[in-house]
């Protein structure tokens, strides 16, 4: 309203109101961000974690324009790497002992098994320990050497496999006023046929034949014998499967597996082993030049792995040696015995160690060549072997972990600080009533010679005997 002045011209009073702060309206913020993170899954260290993030905002201010906002902020976080720790129970299923007669077949499902124990070996023979009541029926039904137990694993998908086949060995019946206990060893076909003996009428002499070929020879030449067939089918077609030509002369009484076993141990040489394929059928398989498949397994010290033992046997090293073959006779004179020794020798700071081998076995000069080479190449190197036991549920079959694989072994403690790659050479599994599993791993190698020692001196006594 406009009023007068006094003494003034006359001139309005104008009183205004006004809109305080900016003007009402509407405005988008939009965020954009991306995450990304990299570390080894399974092992312990440090990871980072890279963010990209863009902050634009438009609107009306007191003046038109445009705005920008900025943001900068750190992210932090923690875990714990896989245990294997709080996994349920497994069915009992998820492992089955199936009874049958030597000839294959399963008959019977050893569910009153307890203290199951499966060791799978990579160059030995596996073998399988279990107990029944002595006073069951299942008991009555496992007969020595005439009866063999499959040993079934299956997967979390439903999915069964055979593992392997063992002959029943060695029996022990415990009683007492309480209870009788049958405890059971197996054996697998490598030990079968470790009992195998080569006889005048085999063929002794093999001339520039791939080794496999050779190995197969052998097995089917004791299968046609009387009482000998032992199911076993050639796993390869044609006739090179490895590619490596041998010569090899061979002696009546020479056990068939241990002289397949020694072919394998030479440079260039192969793994084998006898797999079950069937209810009824056995396949004898070579890896040539090794068995296993590199899964990408990290096995860590506090990690999936509980505990660790790691043994080094110096006694094992040498880097110069005599070895020495079959004596011969006047008529047919043996191999001349090889010596050799390792090219640097001379500078190496442990000095010069020395060993001496043998082995009647070893007929022919290349054979014998052949088996010192490989012999220095084990010999000269101090190789640990680690026995590691996996925490319960960390390991998940044989797709996961198994024989000839290379995995990484981490351990950091004191004076330990090891990151390596090892290949296993022994799955040792115990089996618990609830259809879980106790797994040890032994790596290291390749083949630690103290292991082959007792067999080759009771070889060479064999030989001696039968002179």
């Amino acid at each position: 309203m406009a009023r007068l002045g006094r003494g003034q011209p006359n001139r309005p009073v104008v009183t205004r109101t006004s809109v305080k702060g900016p003007l009402p309206g509407t405005g988008t913020i939009q965020v954009n961000f991306t995450l990304t993170g990299t570390g080894t899954k399974h092992a312990s260290g440090t990871g980072t974690i890279a963010l990209g993030l863009a902050l634009t905002g438009t609107g009306v201010k007191h003046a038109p324009g445009a705005g920008a906002v900025a943001i900068a902020f750190t992210l932090t976080g923690s875990g714990t790497k896989q245990t294997g720790i709080g996994l349920p129970p497994r069915p009992r299923t998820r492992w089955q002992l199936i009874l049958g007669p030597a000839s294959g077949g399963h008959e019977l499902a050893l569910t009153e098994a307890t203290g199951r124990r499966y060791t799978a070996r990579l160059t030995d023979a596996s073998e399988l320990a279990f107990s029944l009541d002595g006073r069951h029926s299942q008991a009555a039904a496992v007969e020595e050497l005439a009866t063999d137990v499959h040993v079934l694993w299956t997967s979390d998908a439903g999915d069964s496999r055979l593992l392997d086949r063992c002959r029943v060995g060695s029996t022990q019946d415990t009683l007492d006023d309480a209870k009788h206990t049958m405890s059971v060893g197996c054996l697998d076909y490598k030990a079968v046929l470790n009992r195998r003996r080569l006889y005048s009428d085999a063929t002794l002499t093999y001339t520039a034949s791939d080794q496999a070929e050779i190995a197969w020879a052998l097995i089917n030449y004791t299968q046609g014998l009387a009482g000998g067939a032992l199911g076993i089918a050639k796993g390869w077609v044609g006739t090179t499967p490895t590619g490596v030509v041998r010569d090899r002369t061979y002696e009546v009484g020479d056990s068939v597996g241990e002289r397949v076993q020694e072919l394998s141990e030479v440079i260039d040489g192969f793994d084998w082993d006898v797999t079950p394929v069937s209810a009824s059928a056995l396949r004898l398989d070579v890896w040539s030049p090794q068995r296993g498949s590199d899964r990408g397994v990290v096995l860590e010290f506090g990690g999936i792995v509980a505990a660790a033992t790691r043994d080094t046997n110096p006694a094992d090293y040498a880097n110069a040696l005599r070895y020495t073959g079959a004596a011969g006779d006047d008529v047919a004179p043996g191999p001349t015995a090889q010596e050799r020794q390792a090219g640097d020798i001379g500078s190496v700071l442990q000095g010069r160690w020395d060993a001496v081998f043998g082995d009647d076995g070893l007929t022919t000069q290349s054979a014998l060549d052949d088996r010192a080479d490989w012999q220095l190449a084990q010999s000269q190197v101090v190789r640990p072997v680690w026995t590691v036991t996996l925490r319960a549920g960390a390991w998940d079959g044989p797709d996961h972990i198994w024989l000839g694989d290379p995995v990484r072994l981490i351990v950091r403690s004191g004076r330990l600080a090891v990151d390596t790659t090892l290949r296993v050479f022994e799955v040792e599994i115990g089996l618990d009533g609830n259809g879980g599993e106790s797994v040890q791993l032994a790596l290291g190698g390749p083949r630690p010679d103290y292991r082959r020692r007792p067999s080759l001196v009771d070889r060479r006594l064999t030989n001696l005997e039968r002179r």
